[in-house]
């Protein structure tokens, strides 16, 4: 039995009982009907892309071949700056580091400030960016001048660790870990969850001091745990995995699925229709995972080892491909978990995003170029000198951002080409 604590502010807590029922096989078939595209820039660029986790960008590239690419810009980031992400809104630029710097579109930069226990993530409608902070406060800055408009206390406070915030309208989604002993400690665990769900107000009330008076919310649901916490949202839903446990919820925080197993989830993603796509440890080593929308395991794909310690999400294409980024690797996987093929680089760890008509937009060493259907790898940039960090993003513009060691940079179309370079 798991223990289900709902906590409403200014009602009682609502405590329940609940068997997580067993995963077991399918019973039915899946179909994989191509899934249906979204707007072109439909919203802001996240860290894998948006709440789904899927890292499956709305812009296409079309063909990146048929053209020559040039930079835009090269700015410097901070020393030492280890950036993990680049998102992207309009005219605004965020790369996401233990220092976060914001940039203008044209890689002016605004400000930059400290990051906290989350990621950050963009909210489109507020036209900001989020984050908690260390102290467990929810925290707005617009993307002009990234100064902090307002703060929100969490439940968790600064006890937690908050692996996930997700944006969906003015809605906000934050998935939080307790940390039991010292939070500074090498290996701290989560004792117990929490999710909460806020809606942002229109317009928006702060305190002179900053603090946000009007959100709404269903309150937090909160239990026990184990392990790491990873989550993903997308329209209809919010699904939180952690050690032999999925749980999956509604925005007013109602369950809609719960099944438990034996495993160790290292990282989750969404797709259409209800699906779930897990990377889990396993006594048989690490496996991806589809889970459809009944809570059934579709499929149980072997990994490579290194996959064990992978934390980058499966990338899920709009005809249902899987893929899989360690850091020696992308493996690609058919919609029904086949092992399709596997680009290993000579050097470097590739990172990668899908770009809305399928390509695998990947950056390793000092290039950044694509993989096609078949695993067919060539080279369109590179950048001598330079390592990139970041998985490449496409712009609705049709340019291409991506952080290395050292710099923001910006490339784009300039004139047609003739040849193509190999990566591998």
């Amino acid at each position: 039995m798991t223990t289900l604590s709902r906590i409403a502010f200014m009602k009682p807590t609502e405590v329940s009982e609940v068997e997580p029922r067993r995963m077991r096989a399918a019973s039915l078939p899946e179909r994989f009907d191509v899934a249906p595209p979204r707007p072109v820039a439909s919203g802001a660029i996240q860290p894998f892309a948006d709440g789904r986790q899927n890292s499956r960008l709305d812009a296409a590239l079309s063909d990146p071949f048929a053209v020559t690419w040039s930079p835009r810009f090269v700015t410097p980031l901070r020393p030492d700056s280890r950036p993990h992400s680049v998102l992207q809104h309009r005219d605004a630029l965020l790369v996401q580091a233990p220092v976060w710097q914001l940039f203008g579109l044209d890689g002016r930069p605004r400000r930059a400030g400290k990051s906290g226990s989350s990621p950050l993530v963009i909210s489109a409608e507020e036209r900001s960016f989020l984050w908690v902070n260390g102290d467990g406060c929810l925290l707005a800055a617009p993307l002009d001048t990234g100064r902090t408009r307002w703060s929100l206390g969490l439940h968790l406070a600064d006890g937690a660790r908050y692996s996930f915030v997700g944006v969906r309208g003015r809605r906000v989604v934050v998935v939080g870990g307790e940390v039991a002993g010292n939070p500074e400690a090498e290996e701290p665990h989560p004792t117990s969850l929490a999710l909460e769900v806020f809606e942002l107000p229109d317009p928006i009330d702060a305190s002179d001091e900053g603090i946000l008076r009007n959100a709404s919310s269903p309150g937090a649901l909160e239990t026990p745990c184990t392990g790491d916490v990873f989550a993903a949202m997308d329209d209809a839903r919010i699904v939180i995995a952690w050690r032999d446990h999925v749980l999956t919820t509604g925005y007013d925080l109602a369950i809609k699925q719960f099944v438990a197993g034996t495993f160790e989830p290292r990282a989750v993603s969404l797709g259409e229709f209800g699906r779930t796509y897990l990377i889990v440890r396993t006594a048989d080593g690490p496996r991806l995972w589809m889970v459809n929308d009944e809570g059934e395991q579709v499929f149980d794909a072997r990994l490579p080892e290194d996959a064990s310690d992978t934390l980058v999400p499966p990338i899920v294409t709009g005809d249902h491909r899987v893929f899989v980024v360690t850091d020696t690797r992308i493996v690609a996987f058919s919609p029904m978990g086949n092992y399709l093929w596997e680009f290993v680089p000579p050097h470097g760890r590739p990172r990668a995003v899908a770009t809305a008509e399928g390509w695998l937009l990947v950056a390793v060493d000092d290039a950044i170029g694509v993989l096609d259907a078949e695993g067919r790898a060539a080279s369109f940039f590179r950048l001598p000198g330079e390592v990139f960090r970041t998985a490449p993003v496409v712009t609705p513009a049709g340019e291409v951002i991506a952080a290395t060691e050292r710099s923001l940079v910006c490339i784009g179309p300039t004139f047609e080409a003739v040849d193509r370079t190999i990566v591998r």
